[in-house]
């Protein structure tokens, strides 16, 4: 069970997101197109769509969003004001890079973070931070227009079908006990097998177990013994019926991630 530290401390990180997500991300900030034949096929082939059909990011609103991003950030780690600071100012004099961070926001590499923070002098972890919080708003709001050009039952992967991040959660649901995997990053969920690792698509039941902590029997997490990842899971049948927010699950099942790393799993990539 988390301390009552611990419990703080996510209830300051939930209270974060809970901002973030409200923040402002007009229509015109992002252009997406339908996606054309060529953009399918590559997804039916097992490529996210955001590798195959890139949107277009209105670069002015990309500065304000970042802006609005860094101010609550400062809200809430003040310590990061001169830093944060000085990458939006660095941002607002230098339009080139603007236009070149929005074009290319769906796809920066560690290396391009490294160089643009040695160019303006700035911590790479401050940079990373505000860039990764901006890019969350704007995968969201590309997640929910692609969503009615996907047929998700053909998706039998563990990675996100839209932006390809790692599936870290997932969901048995209620009804059935069918299960579904969380996407926490563009907030999209997608069906896969019920007995098979998401990782390494392992379906040999003697490498797949699962663990849960006395008191929270609605958590379960899965362990694949071939290779050594896992992934936590709500048991929607244990929660009374309550409506289940993935997002926020997560976060409150940080201690589960802690369990599972000291047993020696990892989240794999």
């Amino acid at each position: 069970m988390p301390t009552e530290e611990a419990r703080q401390v996510m209830s300051r990180m939930i209270n974060f997101y809970d901002e973030l997500l409200q923040l402002d991300l007009e229509e015109e900030a992002l252009k997406i197109s339908k996606p054309g034949e060529d953009a399918l096929q590559q997804w039916l082939s097992g490529t996210p769509l955001i590798k195959c059909h890139l949107p277009t990011i209105n670069t002015s609103f990309f500065l304000q969003l970042m802006d609005k991003v860094k101010d609550l950030i400062v809200s809430y780690q003040p310590e990061r004001q001169e830093e944060l600071s000085k990458i939006i100012d660095a941002l607002r004099d230098d339009v080139q890079m603007q236009q070149s961070l929005a074009a290319g926001l769906f796809n920066l590499d560690q290396q391009s973070i490294y160089s643009i923070a040695a160019q303006w002098g700035v911590a790479v972890e401050q940079l990373e931070l505000l860039l990764n919080h901006t890019l969350k708003l704007f995968l969201q709001r590309y997640a929910q227009r692609v969503a009615p050009f996907l047929d998700l039952k053909y998706w039998d992967s563990g990675i996100c079908p839209v932006c390809g991040n790692v599936a870290h959660l997932a969901r048995l649901e209620k009804e059935t006990g069918k299960r579904f995997l969380y996407c926490s990053l563009c907030d999209t969920e997608w069906p896969f097998k019920r007995v098979a690792c998401p990782r390494c698509l392992n379906e040999n039941q003697k490498d797949l177990q699962y663990f849960t902590v006395d008191g929270q029997e609605k958590y379960r997490v899965y362990t694949c013994a071939k290779c050594k990842g896992y992934i936590k899971t709500v048991d929607e049948r244990k929660m009374g019926g309550k409506t289940v927010d993935m997002f926020r699950e997560d976060l409150q099942t940080i201690h589960l991630d802690l369990l599972a790393r000291q047993e020696g799993y990892n989240v794999i990539s």
